[in-house]
């Protein structure tokens, strides 16, 4: 998800999809509306705007997916470049299987004069793969994030992994039953920084999903 704005309100087109391709643009008045409500044009983070494009195509029996976004944010502090975003997906869907990664890039904003990171970064690759057979679906995902800046900020060098492995079964017309198992590691990327900064933890979710 290529995204600055959260759940702020937005003005958004998408094209017809022409020979598989398929474009989408978006204006956002503010992409802090929820916390701060609707900034002046004198304010940070407002008259952003995204875009977007997508490829689908299917060749024999393999399914293609490509999509790319960018969101980028006016910023009128001193000093301090606009916020930006982008990034690439792409999926394979072929016997059973689909196979997907993404990789998304967050770019890192330092002030001009003094060098200092005023917000970190985040770079993040994704991989997942998922194969179904009769009414049941196995997958298994992988993400990996890391915060991109100077020592100097906040969360620059911090480091996230996760993994995820899942079951989902049909049990009947609209019924199905999944069990998830997630394993989380997290280390702050602070030189000398003590153990007790870095985390990790292992979760175990079920669910019973009914469609009427």
């Amino acid at each position: 998800r290529v995204d600055l704005t959260s759940d702020g309100e937005m003005i958004g087109y998408f094209t017809p999809r022409f020979s598989g391709f398929q474009v989408g643009a978006s204006y956002h008045p503010s992409a802090r509306e929820d916390t701060a409500g609707r900034e002046l044009s004198a304010g940070a983070f407002n008259e952003g705007w995204s875009l977007g494009a997508n490829y689908v195509t299917k060749m024999d029996n393999v399914g293609i997916n490509i999509a790319a976004g960018y969101n980028t944010m006016n910023d009128t502090t001193a000093n301090l470049p606009d916020p930006e975003v982008w990034g690439v997906a792409a999926a394979v869907d072929f016997s059973g299987f689909r196979v997907a990664a993404s990789w998304i890039d967050q770019d890192s904003r330092e002030n001009a004069l003094t060098g200092v990171t005023a917000s970190a970064g985040v770079e993040s690759f994704e991989l997942g793969v998922r194969y179904m057979f009769g009414a049941n679906a196995v997958a298994a995902s992988y993400l990996s994030a890391e915060g991109q800046s100077n020592t100097t900020a906040v969360g620059g060098g911090d480091e996230s992994e996760l993994l995820t492995l899942a079951w989902r079964r049909t049990l009947g017309a609209g019924v199905s039953f999944s069990l998830s198992a997630i394993f989380a590691d997290w280390d702050d990327g602070a030189p000398g920084s003590a153990a007790a900064n870095s985390n990790n933890g292992q979760a175990l979710v079920s669910s019973l999903k009914v469609k009427f």
